[in-house]
């Protein structure tokens, strides 16, 4: 019987070795460049999530931002309103207050109303207007703190009777406007009767007032 070549067995381990070796090396690189595709990939991925999303998450909180300081601007705006009907319920409620206090002290001398009135109480007492005077008024005074001004005036009148002139200072007092009388001289002349004129006659100083 022949034996067998020991020398080709030991080659054939040799390659068979050889080849295990490269096919390792080789399954070793396939997996490495696996790897590496795999972490190549992620980081695109990565990179490209960032930039693409990154803007929409920053108008998300832009949006979120914007949200939340609309809430805080209608919030203040109700609490305004509120407010404004609160003060429009209180300016109704003193409304008529306010125009008889714009009456007995207005905003303006307002010397021809005044005088208009006074003319018509005249007419209605049965007295004649003889002279209506008003001092000079100062309407842009050096003393900027004062907010009340005072017109000082006269009135002088004569009439049939003393009644008619009582009548008169009572009504000229009972005005809506705030006057202060501060003389009344009432004379009575018997040499005007004989000549059928009025003989009674009466002088009025007093003041009257306005805001400014």
């Amino acid at each position: 019987m022949k034996k067998p070549d020991l020398s080709s067995l030991k080659l054939s381990n040799i390659d068979i070795r050889k080849y295990r070796v490269s096919n390792f090396k080789q399954y070793e690189k396939q997996k490495i460049a696996a790897y590496l595709y795999i972490i190549y990939t992620l980081f695109a991925v990565s990179i490209f999530g960032f930039f693409a999303i990154n803007p929409t998450l920053s108008t998300i909180s832009n949006r979120q931002k914007q949200y939340e300081d609309n809430k805080i601007v209608e919030k203040a705006l109700n609490e305004k309103i509120t407010a404004m009907n609160a003060l429009s319920l209180q300016y109704l409620r003193i409304k008529p207050s306010l125009e008889l206090v714009y009456t007995a002290i207005p905003t303006s001398t307002q010397i021809p109303t005044f005088e208009r009135q006074i003319e018509t109480l005249a007419e209605k007492d049965g007295i004649n207007i003889i002279v209506l005077n008003f001092e000079t008024v100062e309407l842009y005074p050096s003393n900027k703190d004062k907010f009340l001004y005072e017109i000082t005036f006269d009135v002088s009148a004569d009439s049939p009777d003393s009644k008619s002139i009582s009548k008169f200072i009572t009504d000229l007092t009972n005005m809506g406007r705030i006057i202060n009388v501060n003389i009344i001289n009432e004379t009575f002349n018997p040499s005007l009767q004989k000549d059928n004129k009025n003989p009674f006659n009466v002088l009025v100083v007093g003041k009257i007032y306005f805001i400014k």
